[in-house]
């Protein structure tokens, strides 16, 4: 008789499960591939908008009913570009935070080492909205007379600050798994060669040939579309990494 009261049981609905169905609402979910997807979509659109304008401006100049393309110059510090590049840190802060705090709740080693990471994410991004890097320029290349590929002098802080976060990340970067040692790797590689690298580049081809030069044109050019590419491998490879790592987590409003 046990038996079937059991499997009688087992056949009448739970109230709380039915409630529960009823009063759950819409769900929101994210694919990395389709989000790095339409990343790679808006990164293209953006980059081909700041080459059009390069196009343009050289061609007609600036002083033309389009001279507000401006605002899609690549190397603009308050122009679209800079915007989408801000958001991308942005959402890559908000992912590393997000990675930071539930590798703290389930008690995993490096949850220390990925709050830095979003430290540094969203220091970047505010940086890369407001340009607090460009009021360092003038002053260090007062004091340290610099030229060349030092020109614009504010990499020098800059430098130091990625070579302490190489030495805080190093043991964290060699715990990760091969995929996402790949894919980090791969996206801070495009975005510092941008950020730094092609700037002691550009500082170069701007004191040698000038401004105008179609050459140090095209390394600032280069130097964004590497940091665009470097922050839209990053944002689904955080995506990625969380739904791998903690498939079990969700955020709940309450």
């Amino acid at each position: 008789m046990k038996k079937d009261a059991d499997a009688h049981d087992d056949q009448v609905p739970n109230f709380f499960d039915d409630v529960y169905d009823h009063l759950s609402g819409p769900e929101l979910r994210f694919s990395p591939f389709w989000l790095g997807t339409i990343f790679t979509f808006c990164t293209f659109l953006v980059v081909f908008a700041g080459l059009l304008t390069e196009w343009y401006l050289h061609v007609y100049g600036a002083e033309t009913v389009l001279k507000d393309l401006r605002h899609f110059n690549l190397n603009g510090e308050y122009s679209v570009p800079a915007w989408y590049a801000s958001m991308l840190l942005g959402v890559s802060f908000f992912l590393a935070a997000l990675t930071a705090l539930f590798t703290a709740q389930e008690k995993r080693p490096f949850a220390f080492q990925w709050g830095f990471v979003a430290f540094c994410l969203l220091a970047m991004s505010l940086d890369e909205a407001a340009g607090f890097h460009e009021t360092l320029i003038d002053p260090l290349r007062a004091a340290f007379n610099t030229s060349g590929a030092l020109y614009f002098a504010w990499v020098i802080p800059a430098i130091c600050a990625l070579l302490l976060a190489t030495v805080v990340l190093f043991s964290f970067f060699l715990a990760l798994p091969f995929l996402y040692k790949v894919l980090f790797g791969g996206s801070a590689f495009l975005f510092f060669s941008g950020a730094l690298g092609m700037e002691l580049v550009g500082g170069w081809l701007l004191t040698t040939y000038g401004e105008h030069s179609l050459l140090y044109i095209s390394g600032y050019v280069f130097e964004e579309t590497l940091e665009l590419a470097g922050l839209t491998l990053l944002v689904p490879s955080l995506l990625s990494y969380i739904r791998r790592q903690f498939p079990k987590a969700r955020l709940v409003t309450a």
